[in-house]
């Protein structure tokens, strides 16, 4: 019957789109994967950059992974070493992307690639630093 058969196409390409969306899944899975290694040895890297100044010197607390940002809680006199320093050295001089096959053995004559990443500070989440507030907490310029 006519209903029959258009259940039958219905079916078929509802499982089509399933397929479809479940390839698109799997060819991204590598990238993402290799992504989220490479955002773990940054969050190593802040961790072992640390280690090498008292907390006079340098401070900062981890507080969050999303995906592939880092989510930092920074005392105001830390802001310009974190900020110009410590996110560059420990987000992209550091950290490495070497392409790998599903395997796990890397891809001859790929990368390594470093990442360029995108600063932002907040004072409060979400909202814009203002003049008044880079100067009332003595913030550098580069964070407006």
């Amino acid at each position: 019957s006519a209903v029959e058969r258009y259940l039958e196409s219905a079916k078929y390409i509802a499982e089509r789109a399933v397929i479809g969306e479940q390839k698109r899944q799997f060819r991204n899975f590598t990238i993402q994967n290799g992504v989220a290694e490479s955002v773990n040895d940054m969050l190593h890297n802040f961790l072992e950059y640390r280690k090498a100044f008292s907390p006079d010197e340098l401070s900062y607390q981890l507080l969050m992974q999303i995906h592939d940002s880092v989510i930092l809680l920074v005392p105001y006199k830390h802001v310009d070493r974190v900020y110009n320093e410590v996110m560059d050295h420990c987000m992209t001089e550091l950290a490495e992307f070497r392409p790998r096959r599903l395997d796990g053995t890397l891809i001859e004559g790929a990368g390594p690639y470093h990442f360029g990443i995108d600063k932002k500070c907040f004072i409060h989440w979400g909202e814009s630093i203002t003049e008044e507030e880079m100067n009332r907490y003595h913030l550098p310029s580069c964070v407006l």
